[in-house]
């Protein structure tokens, strides 16, 4: 008898902890802004973008805008 797709898994969807994008309202728009003057990119390949910000250098200044962020965030 083949099993239902519902009792094929063993833990429920949407389970888990939720993401901290999801849970702190305003941290995309924060995190961007952040990027927006220590972003650059490949003159070559415009896909291709980077920052002169280490993790803990962003961590902090999220920390300053007032979200409690750690720098794996």
């Amino acid at each position: 008898m083949p099993l239902l797709e519902k009792e094929k898994r063993i833990r429920q969807a949407g389970g888990g902890r939720k993401s901290v994008v999801e849970t702190m309202e305003g941290l995309d728009e924060a995190f961007l802004a952040m990027l927006k003057n220590h972003t650059a990119g490949s003159p070559m390949d415009e896909s291709v973008k980077w920052s002169n910000l280490s993790r803990s250098e962003m961590a902090e200044k999220l920390k300053q805008c007032g979200f409690s962020v750690s720098m794996t965030v």
